[in-house]
């Protein structure tokens, strides 16, 4: 039976017996022979007669250091659990970092192949990135990346996982999702990032993005199936580019 703190202090101030064999005992109060049973009272493995009141006050300051820790180790955990969190997260658009996507990816990966369940990454790079930042500022750069990141979670499905991998470039993971529906989604969710108007200093910052669906084959790995979107999406760009009859942008 657990003896939490408060119940230890109060048996150790009121010296009550523990009545409890006594109690499952055939005959009542009484031991074998009738006489009456005398169980001494026992806290902690020390009997009621050795419990003096140095031991007493020993124990109940040590009840006291163990309740200390206790809350001291819940607050450590608690800590921990939210460097886990920062460590994950990009330090600007609230979405997963590529150290987070990757880990992701690869469990992702491990899954498909354990179930034969389909699974698609989508890669997106903001255009005009650097025109947008030499133009407009750093400042307008950074609201740019957070209406992208904000329109990528909002349209993504809720089991979607999306990270920002690095500079103008994001990336979601599909779980569940073959290349066909891959490539449906990332045209919506590029359409969406089309919608939003990011202002800075009452100027509106023009926001598309070229991307690449990819859907993993068996034997991919998350490296090798992450360049593969990224090539995808580069070919988008030039071909979107040349179509409009102008060179690639950054």
């Amino acid at each position: 039976m657990k003896v939490d703190a408060a119940d230890a202090v109060n048996a150790i101030s009121s010296g009550q017996r523990d009545k409890r064999d006594q109690e499952n005992s055939p005959d009542g109060d009484m031991a074998e022979g009738g006489a009456a049973f005398q169980d001494d009272f026992i806290l902690f493995g020390i009997p009621e007669h050795d419990l003096t009141p140095e031991v007493r006050a020993a124990i109940s300051r040590l009840i006291g250091d163990v309740e200390t820790l206790t809350l001291q180790l819940g607050r450590a955990q608690a800590q921990i659990a939210e460097l886990e969190k920062l460590a994950d997260h990009d330090a600007l658009v609230p979405v997963l970092n590529r150290r987070a996507f990757m880990r992701e990816l690869n469990r992702q990966i491990a899954l498909a192949n354990r179930y034969g369940h389909p699974v698609s990454i989508l890669y997106f790079d903001v255009d005009n990135m650097k025109r947008i930042n030499d133009r407009l500022t750093h400042a307008a750069g950074d609201a740019a990346l957070l209406a992208v990141g904000d329109a990528l979670t909002r349209y993504s499905r809720s089991f979607d996982l999306v990270a920002r991998l690095g500079g103008d470039e994001f990336g979601l993971i599909l779980p569940h999702t073959d290349q066909q529906h891959a490539e449906d989604m990332a045209k919506r969710l590029a359409d969406a990032v089309a919608r939003k108007e990011p202002q800075i200093n009452g100027t509106t910052i023009p926001l598309t993005v070229s991307y690449g669906a990819y859907g993993l084959t068996q034997g991919d790995d998350a490296e090798g199936a992450l360049a593969h979107a990224d090539r995808l999406m580069y070919a988008f760009k030039k071909q979107r580019h040349l179509k409009d009859g102008g060179a690639v942008r950054q």
